[in-house]
């Protein structure tokens, strides 16, 4: 099977409960048929619960908007279910006229035709206790992930919100349909503007051959992420480790909309330091940051990212930062190896991406003082935090770099292309560093109060930030 992932949450509509319990009569039917789906009364009334979890995980269609990396998907996926056992509406015409059918297909409808399924009732005349019995059952199977937990248990919380808000651009199952048309309008309009910030342009297919590459990596199956960067810049706990068992509390639910539309805006905020064309951004190009050698998108690097210019703008130390830049990011394009050294000894968690950003500030702090890369890898690699970096001196190449025969696989044909296109990368006049297509700025490198035109030989490519604070 295929590993891309398919997103299957709009097949059944989500409903919340809370606002709409109600015990229905009669005797619960005890199996399911496939004609019970096509069509009728059953179908019709069909609904997901919120408190179920989001079925994006299956390998091998969201309401209103499909991005165009699933669209793919989705696409790639007909084509294999056709090609193994057929459309559904194949099975329907046979049903018809059998006549003509191979015997593998006469047999299949026959089974269809005799097997329904078996359904598990949970009798309840409040949502809680559906709720309880959805987290028991599921957790004894397949154990939910502890952030997709925490998401599911603070659905009502702004956090929560305001993440499936972002994943959905605003649109889909209104997770915020609870709250006044007006609150609903601005969480949907804030969270569109932060899909866009975040997932535009749409990212091709591997192996990458554009630097035109989104900060934030493929624009589905991201709620964790976005979960987890909604929490960070809004001062909410975050666990230690992606497999913590024992979760932060989560903010209290939000009742008007108002504070999930706060969520939002801080979120904006930091993101807009880090991409865009806010005067305030920097502008971090996403293949330095963002994205590992073999072009996989990092969410833990994002998150350190966020957390290190966080702390620049408190300290008011961006200067400080625009002054060894271009130094800094060719040292950590050199060596992309020691966010994932770290990510293996820490975990993909909280430690990971406080201890990604303190590295940051070492390595500018070091570089600011004029030592060399040299100097700075040997006082990392002598230091307790970052001594684990010194595995990168004596690493063998990655599995997945290796092919039989020479071949090459997407990874190394990423990681070529990383190297020869950065090095060609469009720079910032002002501090030197690689500008990326989400955050140009342009320069009037003769001022217009001084009398410099707006011809194209005396305007010069920047970064928003460097460009708003020179001089």
């Amino acid at each position: 099977m295929p590993t891309n992932a398919v997103n299957m949450d709009a097949l059944i509509p989500r409903e919340d409960f809370s606002l709409t319990a109600a015990e229905a009569g009669g005797q619960p039917r005890s199996s399911i048929a496939i004609s019970d789906l096509d069509g009728g009364f059953f179908s019709a009334s069909l609904r997901k619960p919120d408190f179920q979890r989001e079925t994006t995980s299956w390998s091998p269609l969201f309401g209103g908007r499909i991005p165009q990396e699933q669209e793919k998907i989705a696409n790639q996926t007909r084509v294999l279910v056709n090609k193994t056992v057929g459309s559904y509406a194949s099975y329907v015409a046979g049903a018809k006229n059998q006549a003509n059918l191979a015997p593998e297909m006469q047999a299949r409808i026959s089974m269809l035709g005799r097997n329904s399924m078996v359904v598990q009732w949970v009798r309840a005349s409040e949502p809680s206790v559906a709720e309880a019995s959805f987290f028991k059952i599921n957790q004894a199977a397949q154990p939910i992930d502890p952030t997709e937990r925490r998401i599911l248990e603070a659905r009502s919380s702004p956090n929560a919100i305001a993440a499936r808000a972002i994943v959905r651009a605003g649109a889909g199952h209104a997770y915020w349909g609870a709250f006044s048309e007006t609150a609903r309008e601005q969480i949907e309009l804030r969270a569109k503007e932060m899909w866009d910030m975040l997932y535009s342009p749409p990212l091709g297919d591997n192996p990458i051959k554009t630097l035109d590459i989104p900060v934030a990596g493929r624009g589905y199956n991201t709620l964790p992420f976005v979960f987890d960067l909604v929490n960070l810049t809004n001062d909410v706990p975050m666990p230690t480790s992606a497999s913590s068992k024992t979760l932060p509390p989560s903010p209290a639910p939000d009742l008007d909309g108002q504070r999930t539309l706060d969520f939002l805006n801080s979120t904006r905020k930091h993101v807009s330091r880090i991409t865009g064309t806010a005067p305030e951004s920097l502008g971090l190009h996403p293949a330095i940051y963002f994205y590992g050698r073999s072009g996989q998108f990092q969410p833990v690097t994002f998150l350190a990212a966020i957390e290190f210019v966080g702390q620049l703008v408190a300290q008011q130390r961006l200067k400080d930062f625009q002054k060894v830049r271009a130094a800094m990011e060719d040292f950590l394009f050199a060596n992309k190896v020691f966010n994932s050294l770290t990510v293996t000894r820490l975990g993909a968690g909280a430690r990971s991406l406080y201890r990604i950003a303190e590295m940051y500030r070492r390595i500018m702090d070091l570089l600011l003082a004029g030592k060399t890369t040299a100097e700075v890898e040997a006082d990392l690699f002598q230091d307790a935090d970052f001594g684990h970096l010194a595995m990168a001196k004596h690493s063998t190449p990655r599995a997945a770099d290796k092919k039989k025969g020479g071949a090459a696989g997407t990874a190394s044909k990423s990681a070529a292309f990383f190297r020869d296109a950065m090095s060609g990368a469009a720079k910032c006049h002002i501090c030197h560093a690689a500008v990326h297509r989400n955050s140009v700025s342009f320069d009037h490198a003769v001022a217009r109060r001084d009398g410099g035109s707006g011809d194209m030989q005396n305007l010069k490519l920047t970064h928003p930030y460097c460009n708003s604070s020179k001089g």
